[in-house]
């Protein structure tokens, strides 16, 4: 943990607020591939990706507020981002192997 302004520790860490920082930062170089390169599959990548934000968001607030709420958010957002990745996945390996049975 750092030091705050006020000299008393952080609520947070660094890492906690880089790992949001990046998240955010990614959206533009997704939204730009989507529009390159669109997929069947993009709603479900985006819905994992928009949970995997909500639990990296919920690390940093709950260092401020309701540090219980937030953090059972935290987890629960990143359980259903895996879910998602995971079954998105799944449906889009399983397409593409049908589609190369049929070439």
């Amino acid at each position: 943990m750092g030091h705050t302004a006020f000299g008393g520790q952080s609520v947070y860490s660094q890492t906690e607020v880089v790992n949001l920082l990046l998240g955010i930062s990614i959206i533009p170089i997704l939204l730009g591939t989507h529009a390159i390169v669109p997929s069947r599959h993009t709603s479900g990548y985006a819905a994992a990706y928009v949970f995997m934000l909500a639990s990296y968001v919920s690390t940093v607030a709950e260092g401020y507020l309701l540090p219980d709420v937030f953090n059972f958010i935290e987890h629960g957002a990143l359980a259903v981002a895996g879910c998602l990745f995971a079954v998105t996945l799944f449906l889009r390996r399983r397409e593409q192997q049908r589609n190369l049975r049929e070439s």
